[in-house]
């Protein structure tokens, strides 16, 4: 058969143009079909953890906005303070910057790209992959759907998960004055405790503000409103706003189908999304590797499926995905709590800033919590019970 090429990638985000670069870089015929011209908005508060930048394979210093070692602390917009760390815990980019820049190395790897082509149909056969677009058709060996929460790749290969853990985020873009930009211009702010689920940011870039909203999908009607809470608690009612968008934040588990066939998801199609901040860029960027290297082991004749891409991702990056959701339910549950600890340990903080570089693993925080540890199994189902009944129960005043 004449294959289009070796494998074909839908979408050219931060887990698509990973999988490209690595898999380019040995040789491998790489089609990458994204749907969008570049360089293209994308909703996203851009806000990098230290631990992401590290796993990527290359310097990024070029498409960085912001730098930020501080960090300020609200509980439902009171007991605010402000936590200092010596290094950097979070850069800020754009996305159409940083997304341009990440497909620009894998271009330059060999990868072929191809814009304003949108997937329409996906027919999965056991050794190849038949690839139906807005202009033509092609055909791969394998395909790999970084399309995205709402993947059509997912879809159309009858890769739908369930017991999915479905958060939804809307962020805007604020032009704000030189002024309130020098105050924001070095630290992040958090606010929680206001919905049962999530919590409001501000990410600084070099000349606006990111803010957002996010929580579990169930109380989305709820974000509006609490946005605008957010921004007169901070007295940035007045500003410009220059975008606003919303999204949907899935976060998968270790049952999930995220391959069949000759077609394997990465990234937000694959659910890949920590639940407790909402962050996708670190396992895109991972599982994007992850995809590259079992897609090359099935090219090579190492293995005759891609079930190993499900297996490395289960071993890799779920057992963080699963503690970040127990988390979750202690946060949830006892957000007060949460504040609290944080503002007064000097050990908490140090293990969040810890966290947030890559030094500590949501797996490791229950050995740090020192008299607490030995609550973390017990009152994790007892605090999931609590988190879901503040859920089913809250009414924003």
């Amino acid at each position: 058969m004449n294959f289009s090429a070796d494998v074909i990638i839908a979408g050219a985000g931060p887990a698509g143009c990973t999988a490209a670069y690595y898999l380019s870089g040995k040789g491998v015929r790489v089609l990458v079909l994204e749907k969008e011209s570049f360089p293209r908005y994308k909703s996203c508060g851009g806000g990098l953890t230290y631990k992401t930048t590290r796993v990527l394979p290359y310097n990024i210093s070029t498409v960085i906005e912001k730098e930020v070692k501080k960090v300020t602390f609200s509980s439902k917009f009171k007991e605010e303070f402000t936590k200092s760390s010596d290094s950097v815990l979070i850069t800020t980019v754009m996305r159409n910057s940083f997304d341009a820049f990440l497909l620009d190395k894998a271009i330059h790897e060999g990868a072929e790209i191809k814009y304003g082509v949108k997937v329409t149909s996906v027919t999965n056969e056991v050794s190849h992959v038949r690839v139906q677009s807005s202009q033509g058709d092609y055909t791969a060996k394998l395909m790999i759907g970084a399309d995205g929460a709402n993947s059509i790749t997912a879809r159309m290969a009858g890769l739908i998960m369930r017991n999915m853990y479905m958060g939804f985020a809307i962020e805007y873009e604020l032009e704000v004055s030189p002024a309130i930009m020098d105050k924001y211009s070095e630290t992040i702010h958090l606010d929680w405790g206001t919905l049962p689920t999530g919590y409001a940011w501000i990410f600084p870039k070099k000349d606006h503000l990111s803010i957002g909203v996010g929580c579990h999908q169930s109380l989305a009607p709820y974000l509006k409103k609490y946005y605008n809470k957010f921004i007169d608690y901070k007295e940035l009612g007045s500003a410009r706003v220059i975008s606003m968008k919303g999204h949907p934040l899935p976060s998968g588990n270790i049952r999930n189908m995220i391959s069949a066939g000759s077609v394997l998801l990465a990234g937000d199609a694959a659910g890949l999304v920590d639940p407790l901040t909402g962050e996708g860029l670190y396992y895109a960027i991972c599982s994007g590797r992850i995809a590259a290297e079992c897609s090359l082991e099935y090219l090579n004749g190492k293995s005759h499926d891609l079930s190993n891409y499900r297996q490395a991702i289960n071993k890799e990056l779920m057992p963080e995905l699963t503690a970040a959701k127990s988390l979750l339910y202690y946060f949830n549950a006892y957000p007060s709590w949460v504040h609290n600890y944080i503002k007064e340990g000097r050990n908490s903080w140090n293990n969040f800033c810890k966290v947030l570089r890559g030094d500590l693993s949501y797996c490791s925080l229950p050995e740090k919590l020192g008299k607490y540890k030995s609550l973390w199994s017990p009152v994790s189902h007892v605090a999931q019970i609590i988190a879901f009944g503040k859920r089913k129960t809250f009414r924003m005043k």
